[in-house]
């Protein structure tokens, strides 16, 4: 492995780490501090969608349509951390020799991000105000699912795209 392949794989194994930890912290907040941080983001969302489509909410309005929107938007978020964590897998085992065919890259990510939002859901019944459920764990694995398909179907694309 050249030198440049090795500060490629360090770099991909840094990232995948940092992500955990990112997915960690958010996952060690208590559950008033993380129903705030949610809310808030749904609330701003909710704004932007008001201000973008010229709706006129007042402010009981959004509070309503954020209410409404929370749920959803805290299990999109779920999905998409988790999914980023795949592909940052996907990206990182690319260096073993073990991973010589893409089917077992996709697998290994697949199945590594699975683990760990398993275990991010166990972390959470230690937390105050958290509980971790196998619903989540469910979301989550969408999430990721749906990121290796994409990622499979881009790389397909790009793959064309440099043929051409």
């Amino acid at each position: 492995m050249s030198k440049l392949q090795k500060i490629r794989q360090v770099i991909s194994h840094v990232f995948v780490v940092a992500w955990m930890i990112v997915i960690f912290c958010f996952s060690a907040q208590r559950g008033e501090e993380s129903a705030d941080l949610s809310g808030g983001i749904s609330h701003l969302f909710m704004q932007i969608w008001n201000w973008i489509f010229q709706l006129g909410w007042d402010e009981a309005q959004l509070l309503e349509m954020t209410a409404i929107w929370d749920f959803p938007i805290r299990k999109l978020a779920h999905m998409t951390e988790f999914g980023i964590l795949a592909v940052l897998v996907f990206a990182a085992i690319r260096f073993y020799t073990q991973m010589d065919t893409e089917k077992k890259r996709y697998l290994c990510a697949w199945l590594a991000a699975v683990v760990y939002a398993a275990s991010d859901e166990f972390h959470q019944l230690f937390v105050p105000g958290r509980s971790g459920n196998l619903f989540d764990v469910g979301v989550d694995t969408c999430g990721i699912t749906i990121a290796l398909v994409l990622l499979y179907f881009v790389r397909r694309i790009y793959g064309r795209i440099r043929q051409l």
